[in-house]
This record gives structure tokens, C-alpha cells and sequence, in this order.
């Protein structure tokens, strides 16, 4: 019998970061699902989490408002949330 090794699970990531001025309009960057709604976690502030499907999500962070609620489905270029400031630095997401 032949024994393969378990599987292992590929975990790869971009970061962007977009300047903005806060207030801006966030627009979701592909359909998806909310998993995560936060309006206040201590390191990120605003945090949303979309899930796109096939292992795919998407992490705002840094939001001044949150638009949408968790479970709630989006579509590509729906509004989301506005552009804060929970960091040392310029406005971004």
C-alpha cells in the first residue's frame, strides 16, 4: 500500500494598500459573501472579510463607516464602507 503524505494547504496573499482621503468610498472588489463585520478591532479599526469562493477572501481594514452586514451577498463595485484613519499615517485601505 502506498502512503501519501498529507495534504497541504497553499496559502499565498497580496497586499495592496490604497491611499485615499478619509470619507472615501469603498467599493467591493469582486462578488462575495461578508464573513467578517467589525466596526472597531483594536488593531485595525473597520475590518470587513469577503469570502469570493475557492479559497479566495478579501480584507478591508482601516474603515471609517461599514456599509454592509455579515452574511449579506455583494456584488463587484457595490458601495461597502468609507476610508478612515485607525493608524499612525495617511488614509488608506
Amino acid at each position: 500500500m502506498i502512503r501519501r503524505p498529507p495534504r497541504a494547504t497553499l496559502c499565498a496573499y497580496t497586499t495592496l494598500f490604497r491611499s485615499a482621503d478619509e470619507g472615501s468610498k469603498i467599493r467591493a472588489m469582486l462578488d462575495g459573501t461578508v464573513t467578517l463585520a467589525e466596526p472597531d478591532l483594536f488593531y485595525t479599526g473597520g475590518t470587513l472579510i469577503f469570502d469570493h469562493v475557492h479559497g479566495i477572501s478579501t480584507l478591508y481594514m482601516h474603515m471609517e463607516k461599514i456599509l454592509v452586514e455579515k452574511g449579506q451577498k455583494i456584488k463587484q463595485g457595490d458601495i461597502i464602507g468609507t476610508v478612515g484613519s485607525t493608524e499612525i499615517g495617511r488614509a488608506h485601505v
